[in-house]
């Protein structure tokens, strides 16, 4: 696959976590997905607004995640019952293979749309 503009977001991204500099509200978003697999929205607007010293709003907070999800970083995983509430899961996509597939499809979903 080249490198486009998208890819290098996603490259740009992973250099930021794993040197640690995680000063976009989406670096800090993807690092919360990378170490809680199959996290909720629930859980991480309770995240953002209570554990992170920077709160992220839920607006702030579903962009990035659309975001992560257009560029096949993120991928949704199901949803939870929480309090009779129903949330998305997300995982991170680790593998470039498999972020080339689950960019597709999510292109694929969006099209149908």
């Amino acid at each position: 696959m080249s490198q486009t503009t998208s890819t290098a977001k996603v490259t740009t991204w992973l250099k930021h976590l794993k040197s640690g500099n995680l000063k976009s509200k989406t670096v800090r978003v993807l690092k919360h997905i990378q170490d809680h697999p199959n996290t909720n929205l629930n859980t991480m607007r309770k995240f953002f607004d209570t554990a992170d010293k920077h709160k992220i709003t839920h607006q702030t907070l579903t962009s990035a995640i659309s975001n992560l999800m257009d560029e096949g970083i993120v991928r949704f995983v199901g949803n939870v019952e929480l309090e009779g509430n129903s949330y998305s899961s997300y995982c991170f996509v680790a593998d470039e293979n498999d972020r080339y597939w689950v960019k597709k499809q999510r292109r694929a979903e969006c099209f149908i749309r």
